[in-house]
């Protein structure tokens, strides 16, 4: 705009002067030369060598912009004069922006002194960055929320393979759907499943799912197979699942009052939230973790996250899984504030507690997490208070350190046993080392001051062997290597 008006500023610059000129009185003309010094700076090369009188057009030239904003330049004629050697040269930016950012005038006026040129840079960007805030914290709850889904089935070169059957009668069982890292199948009519097409994980969460049944859970390692051939990997996987101690159904106005359940009337709600009303099946197992079946039917391993999300190990004191289901076989759960309360049986071998942490297990991550309590009663039970259905246990976290056990794994000729799962048993806790190394070698923490037993499985020829002596404790923070 200044650029394109130039021509016309001049002529009237010079009928201003002529007119000016006549009018200027001797003490003028003093005053004009005693400002010259200061406006010669501003003045274009070709009016540099003109008189003191020539460069009045210089000081008038903002004229043709005061007509037009003559209100605003009269009120600033004085601060204009007074900070003239300051911001005469910029007064034409300032005064040819007024109409297009007349609001951030203030602005820049505040902050002219400290970063003139680089304030409205600033300024534009800090509504981005605050517009951007709310979308990180909108994504928080997503990533919370879909947690428990981060098992989404992941493509790649392995597989696994495996057999499931009853715990109590050694059966293979049909139609069991097996879920592998988010990956699916289900059992033949015999038993068996092969899940192809997997990615390689050192540790996938393994789910076993089948009406009437306590939901099974465990970990594996998952391999690639052997040389990039089709020849399956050392990924082979037997497990047992055991039916529910009772089921049946009632209305759901109808309280339940037993030994090891107690649930009020009208407290249930589907898996939406949506208060429910009408039968419930339940099924519900009680589980001696004291037992070799209890430890073998315990999901997940003997750890799990407490209430200030660290991950400890722990020793069980029992296990009761609780199932509800509408008419169609829908899962159901408590209401919202409701609460069902469990009673766990009297363990004379494990010393006793006066109150014992309660946890529940999540399927979807394969870890126990500490939610309430139960205290110990008169004869030896521990009742406790729940917030949902699902599968609770009476666990004690290590008040020290655990120990931890080295071993190797050999044939009977001394060849070393590559891809074996080890597991250490001790009175109610199990630990294992999901795969020995190309050595043979493993590595298992142990709860400390229990003596144990090590049972090892070779996935590729699937057959288990077991060491037949009891190994004696491991003290707390000690390192034992090779006892067999």
């Amino acid at each position: 705009m200044y650029l394109s008006t130039k021509k016309s500023f001049l002529t009237l610059l010079i009928t201003v002067a002529f007119l000016t000129g006549c009018q200027e009185d001797a003490n003028q003309t003093s005053s004009s030369t005693a400002l010259a010094p200061k406006v010669k700076t501003t003045l274009p090369p070709g009016l540099a060598k003109k008189t003191t009188t020539e460069t009045e057009p210089v000081v008038e030239e903002t004229l043709p912009v005061v007509e037009e904003t003559q209100p605003v330049v009269e009120e600033t004629l004085p601060v204009v004069e007074e900070t003239q050697p300051v911001i005469e040269e910029t007064l034409p930016v300032v005064e040819e922006t007024q109409p297009v950012v007349e609001e951030t005038l203030p602005v820049v006026e505040e902050t002219l002194p400290v970063v003139e040129e680089t304030q409205p840079v600033v300024e534009e960007t800090l509504p981005v960055v605050e517009e951007t805030q709310p979308v990180v914290e909108e994504t928080l709850p997503v990533v919370e929320e879909t947690q428990p889904v981060v098992a989404v089935c992941v493509e790649g070169d392995a597989m696994i393979e495996g057999h499931v059957t009853d715990k109590a009668t050694g059966s293979g069982l049909a139609d069991v759907q097996i879920n592998v890292g988010g990956c699916a199948t289900a059992t033949d009519e015999n038993g068996y499943f092969t899940l192809s097409n997997i990615a390689e994980t050192e540790n996938a969460v393994v789910n076993f799912e089948k009406e009437g049944y306590l939901l099974g859970s465990t970990r594996i390692q998952v391999d690639l197979y052997a040389e990039g051939t089709t020849t399956a990997s050392s990924n082979y996987l037997e497990y047992a699942i055991g039916t529910y101690t009772s089921q049946w159904s009632y209305d759901s106005q109808t309280a339940v009052a037993g030994a090891h359940l107690d649930i009020p009337t009208d407290v249930y709600a589907d898996m939406s939230g949506n208060a429910y009303h009408g039968t419930v099946t339940a099924g519900l197992k009680i589980v001696d973790v004291t037992t070799e079946e209890g430890k073998e039917l315990f999901p997940g391993t003997f750890e799990g996250k407490n209430v200030n999300g660290e991950t400890v190990l722990f020793s069980s004191y029992g296990l009761i899984s609780l199932s509800l289901k509408d008419t169609g076989g829908n899962a159901l759960n408590l209401a919202d504030g409701a609460t069902a309360t469990l009673t766990f049986d009297a363990v004379t071998s494990l010393e006793e507690k006066n109150i014992i942490p309660l946890w529940y297990y999540d399927y979807s991550q394969g870890t126990w997490i500490e939610e309430g309590y139960a205290e110990l009663q008169s004869d030896g039970t521990y009742v406790g208070s729940i917030s949902h259905v699902g599968t609770w246990s009476l666990n004690m976290p290590l008040e020290t350190s655990p120990g931890t056990y080295r071993g190797r794994i050999v044939y009977s000729d001394g060849v070393t046993v590559k891809d074996a799962r080890v597991a250490l048993i001790g009175p109610n806790w199990m630990r294992s080392d999901l795969s020995t190394d190309a050595d043979g070698l493993f590595e298992v923490t142990v709860v400390p001051g229990d003596d144990f037993q090590i049972v090892a499985y070779n996935y590729k020829w699937k057959y288990e062997a077991a060491h037949a002596n009891v190994l004696p404790a491991v003290a707390s923070g000690e390192i034992v290597e090779d006892r067999i």
